[in-house]
C-alpha cells in the first residue's frame, strides 16, 4: 500500500516538505481532540474509530499529494490488491478488549487506516460535508453506514476510475 506521507512532493524542497508533514500531523491530531470533545464527550457517543480516523486524514491535509494526477487512483489499487478480508468498520479498534473486536490494522489482511480513508472520502465526495456531520452525529445512523460504506466506497471508486473487474471462480473481485 503506498502511503501517502512517504510520497515526496517535488515541488518544495526537503524542509518546507517536513514543515507540512508537521503541521498535517499536528492537524491529523487536533481533529481527534475536537472530534471527542463533540461526539465522544457532549454527544455521549462512543468512538467510531474508522470514522474520526478517516476524518482526520481527510482533513488534516495529509494526504493531498493523493489528489494530484492519478494518484488517488494508483493509491486506490495498491488498497485493494492488498486488501485480503474486508472487515466491519465498526468493528475495528486501536485496542483489542473483547471478541467482537478486530485490530484496526492486521498486516497482510487489511489496512483500517487506509480503508477508513477511502471510505470517509466516499462519503465527503458522495454525501457532502453537511449529511457526513449528520451521519457522525447519529450514533444509529453511523454504525448502519459502518457495515457497507467499505464496499460501497470500493464501487464507487471503480466505477469512477473505470476499473475492470475480474471473475475468480464464479466470484467477482475488483482486481
Amino acid at each position: 500500500v503506498i502511503d501517502p506521507r512517504s510520497v515526496n512532493n517535488v515541488d518544495k524542497d526537503e524542509k518546507n516538505a517536513n514543515e507540512g508533514k508537521n503541521i498535517s500531523r499536528v492537524t491529523h491530531e487536533f481533529f481527534h481532540i475536537i472530534y471527542n470533545n463533540r461526539i465522544v464527550k457532549e454527544k455521549k457517543q462512543k468512538r467510531c474509530t474508522w470514522l474520526d480516523e478517516g476524518l482526520a486524514q481527510c482533513l488534516s491535509g495529509q494526504n493531498d499529494i493523493l489528489e494530484k494526477g492519478d494518484n488517488f487512483k494508483n493509491y486506490f489499487i495498491n488498497v485493494v490488491k492488498s486488501t485480503k478480508e474486508i472487515p466491519n468498520l465498526n468493528s475495528l479498534v486501536h485496542r483489542v478488549v473483547n471478541s467482537n473486536d478486530k485490530p484496526f490494522k492486521s498486516v497482510g489482511i487489511y489496512d483500517g487506516y487506509a480503508l477508513s480513508f477511502i471510505s470517509v472520502k466516499y462519503m465527503l465526495e458522495v454525501l457532502g460535508k453537511q449529511k457526513v456531520r449528520e451521519i457522525m452525529e447519529n450514533e444509529e445512523q453511523l454504525l448502519e453506514v459502518g457495515n457497507t460504506v467499505i464496499k460501497e466506497s470500493f464501487k464507487y471508486f471503480k466505477d469512477k476510475y473505470l476499473i475492470q473487474s475480474k471473475k475468480d471462480k464464479d466470484e467477482e473481485v475488483l482486481l
